[in-house]
């Protein structure tokens, strides 16, 4: 078979997109796994969270499906070869569910780095596995974790998995029937992002932008560590804020970014830095996709930003910037792409010297998550969500989300090359600049 076969794929089945094949590159890798932590408190048995499991399978082709390898194909850049991938529906296994009884409360962390590390990887197995750590003498205190290949879900589906697992984790009999939204398919695997977006635009006159790395020591991978910080504001903070935001005409991605930025400019006496966004495309595919739509819709987008302005002004320059970018240069300014000369050349030797740190940050701004605490017999007592940092990317992850009016902060770490003071510091830095916002002391 010619390399370039385009062999109709059989029904059932779809090549792998662009950005998808290059998420699962970096996810065999053990880069950019995802993973929910739920703390729940209520009666939750073994066998309903298998129920419950095989219930999210059916209502999601990507959970159904597992990667097959076609044959070699032929890329446009380096390194030219790869293999053809598929996800194909046929033949999937159920996904796999480790239990972990009599454990301690804490016990979970050292879960979390287990899941972080190794790569989802095994024969027709699903892109997708679980954990429940059951509490000791504790019957109604448990741990369900959920660990994702970035290729299939992104932020906005991961609180998808979230709450729907919740909704049937606090009324298992009512969740097993409840209909499906008449506007999603799950008979089907959804389309890449590429085959519903326009081209990427790229000013081919604007040279490439390289990283702006942090003086960060070199370490080899199984030194590192994904860790990860939490923080928020309570609703009525919250709401003061937003409002706040909207009178000073940025976003909460642009106030985080900037109060980030600046920090770490500060700490490591550098005048400028590159940031990177996740910045999610379901409602600008044509046709629009649905909001309800599991899979990965997103771009990693690189801006530069000269950190001498005040905070608010950076923070609308920052919006302005982002979105300028991805209506003139997108192709330039996205890392979801294949790796040009001007990228090795640029990039390598710096990437290694630093730990395969890119950036300084990445950021994270989730719409608003229809996730609560209570669930019938079930109630979230906490969520912690998390990315893997160890063999690549920026030092620092930021995720935020409001959830039931208030903001969460999840803050992701690459420890060693950055300790747990640095990062307690950035948080509570960034803490401290939403409080001044929402004071008027900013």
């Amino acid at each position: 078979m010619a390399l370039t076969s385009s062999k109709p794929l059989k029904i059932g089945q779809r090549a792998l997109g662009e950005q998808e094949r290059l998420l699962n590159n970096i996810h065999r890798f053990g880069g950019l796994s995802g993973v929910q932590v739920m703390h729940l408190e209520g009666p939750l048995s073994l066998q309903t969270v298998r129920a419950g499991l095989g219930w999210l399978q059916r209502r999601h082709p990507l959970l159904r499906a597992h990667l097959k390898i076609l044959g070699p194909g032929i890329a446009p850049g380096m390194p030219w070869f790869y293999l053809r991938r598929t996800f194909k529906l046929d033949g999937t296994k159920p996904i796999p569910l480790k239990l972990i009884q009599n454990a301690s409360p804490d016990d979970w962390h050292v879960e979390l780095q287990n899941q972080l590390k190794a790569p989802i990887s095994g024969r027709l197995m699903p892109q997708a596995r679980a954990v429940l750590i059951q509490i000791k003498d504790q019957p109604e205190q448990n741990i369900f974790m959920m660990t994702t290949n970035h290729a299939i879900a992104d932020a906005q589906a991961a609180n998808m998995l979230t709450r729907q697992l919740l909704d049937f984790f606090g009324a298992p009999d009512q969740s097993a029937i409840r209909k499906i939204p008449a506007n999603i398919n799950v008979s089907d695997l959804p389309p890449a992002m590429e085959e519903r977006l326009p081209q990427k635009p790229e000013n081919k006159a604007t040279p490439y932008q390289p990283a702006i790395r942090l003086p960060t020591p070199f370490t080899f991978p199984w030194q590192r560590q994904t860790r990860v910080l939490k923080a928020k504001l309570d609703v009525e903070q919250t709401e003061k804020l937003n409002r706040i935001l909207a009178q000073k005409k940025t976003s909460m991605h642009g106030l985080l970014s900037a109060s980030a930025l600046k920090f770490l400019g500060r700490q490591n006496n550098m005048d400028e830095l590159t940031l990177l966004s996740n910045v999610e495309f379901r409602r600008m595919c044509e046709p629009e996709l649905p909001d309800e739509t599991f899979g990965c819709y997103i771009d990693i987008v690189r801006t530069r930003h000269k950190l001498d302005l005040p905070l608010w002004e950076l923070a609308a320059r920052i919006k302005f910037k982002l979105i300028s970018t991805l209506a003139r240069n997108q192709g330039g300014a996205s890392l979801l792409k294949m790796p040009s000369w001007d990228f090795y050349r640029t990039e390598g030797l710096a990437a290694i010297k630093s730990g395969m740190r890119l950036d300084s940050i990445t950021i994270t701004s989730a719409d608003a998550a229809n996730i609560s605490s209570n669930y019938g017999a079930v109630r979230l007592n906490d969520l912690t969500l998390c990315v893997s940092l160890g063999t690549v990317g920026a030092n620092y992850f930021l995720i935020s989300m409001e959830r039931e009016g208030a903001l969460k902060l999840n803050l992701c770490y690459m420890y060693p090359g950055v300790s747990d003071v640095e990062a307690r510091a950035l948080l509570d830095t960034i803490l401290k600049d939403l409080n001044g916002g929402v004071t008027g002391q900013i």
